[in-house]
């Protein structure tokens, strides 16, 4: 099986460490199920991802790399 990585979008680093308002930790995941994509992306968008280098209330996700 091919592996999946999912990667936030926001314009600061640190994001493989960062922690999602959705209780979801890292802003990088890999995966090799296809189904755990969305799953995965759910966690990710509409939530602030919070970083050693974003705002203390983080920054809110709108895109995911996959």
């Amino acid at each position: 099986a091919t592996e999946i990585v999912l990667k936030a979008q926001i314009l600061a680093g640190g994001r493989g460490k960062g922690v999602f308002s959705s209780g979801l930790k890292g802003g990088v995941h890999l995966t090799k199920d296809p189904k755990e994509v969305g799953q995965l992306a759910k966690q990710m968008i509409g939530y602030n991802l919070t970083t050693k280098q974003t705002p203390k209330g983080g920054v809110k996700v709108k895109k995911v790399a996959v």
